[in-house]
């Protein structure tokens, strides 16, 4: 017998079953599985302190920055285009514009680099000697690179076009870098 702590199922044929038993012992019937959980629905606290008929406070606004019109010395705001006083308009604000720095650039001192220098460089170096001269460091290799191979398919006749192309090239950028401009890494003529 069962006692009474001990938690049973009772089966259709009216035996009582221990809650171990997943059959009936007396008609070898399934135990019935549990009946589904239905969650109990949590009921949340009234909010405290919240009047329904007060409405929320407005945000809170700086007031106006003024300052006196040139003309009639009446207060009048940054921000205004004109006064309404008297009618003056007012000089535009300038807008800030930030300085954006671009790292493919060289930039050098007017009067600082020599165009006869990049020539000269270039005839003794190999024609690519002016670009390196002109700080075009990654551009000067690739051109040698050219230079070279072209001129090893070519049997060295490719020389007469690149060479005077490669000077004319330092001389000019070298030109410009000495009026003050900038050039970017890779510029040409």
């Amino acid at each position: 017998m069962q006692g009474p702590d001990i938690p049973a199922w009772s089966c259709h044929c009216g035996a009582r079953n221990s809650q171990a038993l997943s059959v009936c012992y007396r008609c070898d019937a399934l135990k019935p599985p549990p009946p589904p959980q239905i969650p109990v629905p949590t009921v949340l606290p009234a909010p405290q302190n919240i009047v329904p008929s007060s409405p929320a406070p407005a945000p809170r606004v700086p007031p106006p920055v003024l300052r006196p019109c040139p003309v009639c010395q009446q207060p009048v705001s940054t921000q205004a285009a004109s006064c309404p006083s008297c009618g003056q308009v007012f000089a535009a604000t300038p807008t800030f514009q930030p300085t954006v720095y671009r790292t493919d650039l060289i930039s050098l001192p007017p009067g600082s680099h020599s165009p006869g220098v990049a020539v000269l460089l270039g005839i003794l170096c190999c024609a690519f000697g002016g670009q390196l001269y002109n700080q075009q460091y990654l551009k000067a290799v690739v051109m040698g690179l050219i230079a070279i191979t072209v001129g090893a398919i070519t049997g060295g006749v490719s020389a007469v076009i690149t060479w005077p192309v490669f000077l004319i090239d330092a001389g000019m950028i070298a030109g410009k870098l000495n009026r003050g401009e900038a050039v970017g890494k890779w510029e040409f003529f």
